[in-house]
């Protein structure tokens, strides 16, 4: 078929390869043939490859490709051919000087190619734009810095709660030593009484025997009877004086007693109301831990946001890169602010560490004095102090989620301000 058309438009075969011939065949199996013939015929007019080559430029760039190395092997052959014929005198010089002219055509194939080398600044675009990348990735490693910060806040928290919690145990056991040494009293003022009315009974038979000695006396002896009345009258005021001496100290039991008893009930009442307020305070603790953990929760999902808009932007970025050259000062000024804010978030950070530190320094001061003011009080004293540094526990702790809710929304309002800045890029951009 492709001998046909190059029949019907009158163009030799004999001047190509079975090569091109068959690469030629090709093409004309997908061409019009209406075209093909056109084609063809405007090769006639050629007088040499070159020219030909020219011709067939108007073919599709897939046949070009295909065509190429075969065209260039044509060449090679046909300059071959015209150097040979210019050695035996046959031709003129004619093909070799268009040859030259065609080489004088490739001055602006190289300055298409030093065009190419403005590509640099284009690079160097993209090299700030992996910069201000690799510092949003930074932002995300402090974020998940102040993560892991939180998380040891947590922990210490809940240490101080199992320390609280120890000291309740302690405090129980105290008072149930305390409720059996009252009951230990209470047994031993049970068996005073029964001495006592025992001391009573034995007294009486005494005075009875008394007093019948003291009939038989009377009629007996006389001045015996006087001696032993005088010793039964001492011997009655040293009774009647331990009689008095013992209802003295059953008063004074009793007494005690009953000051004991107050003091255990009330004691009993403060235990139980510091063991509800530490409950109370242990349960407050847990519900803002649990707060913390869905705040930094949200603080991932928000990152992860972030990073997914960042990835986003970084690919509509590198689509429109030709067209941001004239922004570049913007996106420089952008850069600074962010530094300085995440330079000021760092040294906050700083300076809330540096707080942690004095108030874990304050709570050991604190145990170590509650330590030595445990060993010279008694435990009414011991009870005043632990709710002291119990309030003073409280104290710090408010103090520091006051701190933390500040730095909560101090976040809170940069994420804000960063999602503005990405609106006004997305609508600049868009």
């Amino acid at each position: 078929m492709f001998s046909y058309f190059l029949a019907d438009a009158g163009t030799p075969c004999d001047i190509l390869s079975v090569e091109v011939k068959k690469a030629l065949t090709q093409i004309v199996d997908k061409r019009n043939p209406k075209d093909l013939i056109q084609m063809i015929r405007s090769t006639n007019e050629a007088q040499n490859m070159d020219d030909m080559h020219k011709c067939l430029g108007r073919t599709s760039p897939e046949d070009q490709t295909e065509l190429g190395p075969l065209w260039a092997r044509e060449k090679d052959q046909t300059e071959v051919v015209t150097l040979r014929s210019l050695v035996d005198g046959q031709t003129d010089m004619g093909p070799l000087r268009s040859r030259v002219k065609d080489q004088t055509e490739l001055g602006p194939l190289r300055s298409r190619v030093e065009e190419q080398s403005e590509v640099g600044p284009l690079q160097a675009r993209v090299e700030e734009q992996s910069g201000l990348i690799g510092v949003l990735k930074q932002r995300s490693d402090q974020a998940r810095l102040r993560c892991q910060a939180l998380q040891k806040v947590n922990e210490e928290l809940e240490a101080r709660g199992a320390a609280g919690q120890k000291e309740l145990d302690s405090e129980r056991a105290r008072v149930r030593l305390l409720e059996k040494r009252f009951n230990d009293l209470a047994v031993n003022h049970q068996g005073i009484v029964v001495f006592k009315d025992d001391y009573k009974r034995h007294n009486f038979q005494l005075l009875e025997e008394n007093k019948l000695l003291r009939s038989e006396n009377e009629t007996l002896f006389s001045q015996k009877l006087l001696d032993q009345e005088t010793l039964i009258g001492k011997l009655r005021q040293d009774i009647h004086l331990n009689e008095e001496k013992h209802e003295d100290m059953e008063k004074n039991l009793r007494d005690q007693e009953a000051g004991w008893k107050a003091k255990m009930l009330k004691q009993k009442y403060l235990t139980q109301w510091q063991e509800a307020a530490q409950l109370k305070r242990l349960h407050d603790t847990q519900d803002s831990l649990k707060s913390a953990e869905d705040m930094c929760k949200d603080l991932k999902h928000q990152l992860q946001e972030a990073a997914d808009g960042r990835a986003l932007m970084e690919t509509e970025m590198k689509q429109k890169i030709n067209s941001l050259c004239a922004e570049k000062d913007i996106f420089i000024n952008l850069s600074v602010e962010r530094g300085k804010v995440l330079q000021e978030k760092q040294e906050k950070i700083q300076q809330l560490e540096i707080k942690l530190e004095e108030e874990e320094k304050l709570k050991t001061r604190a145990e170590n004095r509650f330590k030595q003011e445990a060993e010279a009080v008694n435990i009414n004293v011991k009870v005043m102090n632990l709710q002291r540094a119990l309030d003073e526990a409280v104290k710090k702790n408010e103090k520091a989620r006051e701190n933390f809710e500040a730095y909560k929304d101090h976040s809170a309002h940069l994420l804000t301000r960063e999602k503005e800045l990405n609106a006004q890029l997305r609508n600049t951009f868009g």
